[in-house]
Formats: structure tokens, sequence, C-alpha cells
């Protein structure tokens, strides 16, 4: 019997920050997002919060990453 696997652990586009525009983009929509925690929140929710914003922070960048790729590439060909 064979065992089904899922997608696997998500892993962060790290060369995004190779990019000084995108680290920029990225650490303005990470600020955007942690000034948003409460101070009364315990310390466990504010980790998981955090862990979701690097994530989402850096899913957004990417997604337009690949937007501006896909365009040269079309004015290229």
């Amino acid at each position: 019997m064979e065992s089904v696997r899922g997608i696997g652990i998500p892993k962060l586009n790290v060369k995004l920050l190779d990019d000084k525009n995108y680290c920029e983009q990225i650490k303005q929509n990470l600020v955007e997002m942690l000034v948003q925690i409460p101070s009364t929140r315990n310390p466990h929710t504010k980790l998981e919060f955090t862990k979701v914003a690097i994530c989402t922070a850096f899913s957004c960048i990417a997604k337009s990453a690949h937007k501006v790729k896909i365009v040269e590439t079309e004015e290229i060909d």
C-alpha cells in the first residue's frame, strides 16, 4: 500500500532579499502587519502571528516579482 504525501513544507524565496527594492517592500509589509498585534496577546500567539506575517509578506512580494519576470520575458520574446 502506497503512502500518500502532501505538498511538503513551504519554503520562503529568500533570494528576494538580494534585491534591495524587494527587501524594503518585505520589511514595510512586515512592519504594517506586526503593528497590528495587541500588546495584551500572549507570546505564543504573537509568535504564530509573526510567522504567518513573514510568510504573507514574502508571498506577496514573490507574486509581484513573478509578474515582473513574466512581463520582462514577454517583452524579450
